[in-house]
Formats: C-alpha cells, structure tokens, sequence
C-alpha cells in the first residue's frame, strides 16, 4: 500500500518557538525510505515552502500555500494531469483563491470597520517580533499570492463576526490559524486543494491510503479528506477537538507529536 502524507507545517512538523523539525528526523527519514510522498498543506508562502521542502525532504513534490490559495506542481508533476494551469515563476499553479493585490484592496475595506493589521501593513520588525522569525525570513512571508494574515487588536468574537459577515460581501472569509487570521479567497480551502492531490495520487499510483496531520481550525477541512486524520497536541495539552471517526491524537506537541504518530502508523 502506497501511502501519502499531507501535513500542516507550524506547531505541527515545525516547532512552536524554534521551527526546528530535528525533532521528527526519525520519522522523516523513514517516509524518504519507503518513498512516500510527503506534501506540505499550510499557510506558508511559495517562497517560504520551497526553501522548507529542499531542506526537510530534498525532494520535488506539490505543495499547497496560504490555507489552500494555490497548489503549486512542477513539471514532472504537471505530466499527471489533464487540464491547463497558470505559471508562476516558472512553477504550474492550480489557483483556488484570489491573487494578492486584490485581497490587499478588500482588506483596506474591512480596516474600515474592525482594528485589524495584516502583513501588508506591518514593517518587517514587527511581523518578527510577532512570529520569532529571523528578519532574512520575514521578507519570503512577506511574499505573499493569495492570502492576507492579520491581528485583530480588540474584542476577538466581537471584531471577528462582523469581519465575516463583511468579508463575504466581497467573496471572501476569514480564516483563524495558530498566531494570524487570514483573510482568504471564499472558495479556497486546504481541503479543496487536498481533495485535488488525492485524485492526482490516485491517478499516478492507483489504490493509495492518505494521512493528515495538523493542529488549528484552518487544518480541519483537509483532515476530513484523509484516511487518517492526525490533531497534534498544543504545548499546553490542550488540542482541537474534532467529531471525526477515527481521529488520531497525539501524545507530545508539535514536532515530537508528530514524530511519534508517523513512526507508529507507518512501522
């Protein structure tokens, strides 16, 4: 049985505080010996992913960015598939959700009603302060294609109903990872995108059995999509409760989580 491993990357196979994935080194390397395809689903931009994909599994597989915006495919993916795709620095891109500048202008609207900051807004410092990255790896999240992050400042379920409601208006929604909102296309998903890769994989490889694993709400809709759904724990315990069968959560969080449920399923 070929399996195929889709995987949030924050609090999931990257840790929290360090973004470190030494951690999972053990299950890593036995998904590269059994060669199974290992596919990075996340808020993260294309430029943030491919940098991560070289170093984490040296290999040239889909990815999907911003909570399902694009799913990016190279060429000797693209031989896989039969329809047209869009091209993005040389990339093939299947494009579920709306390019960034005019998500940039709908968000202006919405700052017209709720104290929001999103990336655009923020200078590098600031977003670094906020996500402890290093500032040569706060401009590749600043390069963004579909997705806007943003801090709500004030009443989080006040700000964040009357968001939605005005974010719909303009064929959007608002979506809440682990430290950003996002505000995102309304018909993109990481389920949407996940949904797509499994017929890919189903199609090059045949009968297949696919595993999910993440931690926050905007994983929820691409868990529902695999065979087995993996919650990682929160540093505190705490974890994101789901009502799907067969559920699998994990005993550590983040990075040794994951580790620890890759290497059971798959030995």
């Amino acid at each position: 049985m070929k399996y195929v491993i889709f995987t949030d990357l924050d609090e999931t196979l990257l840790d929290k505080y360090t973004y470190d994935f030494s951690a999972a080194e053990d299950s890593l390397n036995l998904i590269k010996e059994k060669g199974y395809p290992l596919i990075f689903v996340t808020s993260k931009t294309r430029s943030e992913v491919l940098i991560l994909q070289k170093k984490i599994i040296g290999k040239k597989y889909p990815f999907v960015v911003e909570n399902g915006g694009g799913l990016f495919l190279f060429k000797l993916n693209k031989n896989y598939l039969n329809e047209s795709l869009d091209i993005i620095d040389n990339l093939y891109v299947k494009i579920f959700g709306k390019k960034y500048d005019e998500i940039r202008k709908i968000f202006k609207e919405l700052q017209r009603i709720a104290p929001i900051n999103g990336f655009g807004d923020m200078d590098d410092k600031d977003i670094a302060k906020i996500t402890k990255l290093p500032l040569n790896k706060v401009i590749l999240a600043k390069k963004r294609d579909f997705t806007e992050p943003f801090i709500l400042e004030g009443d989080e379920r006040k700000f964040s109903e009357i968001l939605q409601k005005e974010a719909k208006k303009y064929g959007t929604k608002i979506v809440k990872g682990g430290k950003f909102y996002h505000l995102i296309g309304e018909n993109q998903s990481k389920g949407k995108a996940v949904r797509f890769l499994i017929d890919f994989y189903k199609n090059k490889f045949g009968d297949i059995r696919t595993i999910g694993l993440g931690d926050s709400e905007n994983d929820i809709e691409f868990l529902k999509e695999v065979d087995v759904p993996i919650i990682i724990r929160k540093e505190n315990g705490e974890y994101l409760e789901l009502d799907i069968e067969n559920v699998i959560v994990s005993k550590h969080p983040s990075t040794k989580g994951w580790n620890e449920v890759i290497m059971r399923l798959l030995k």
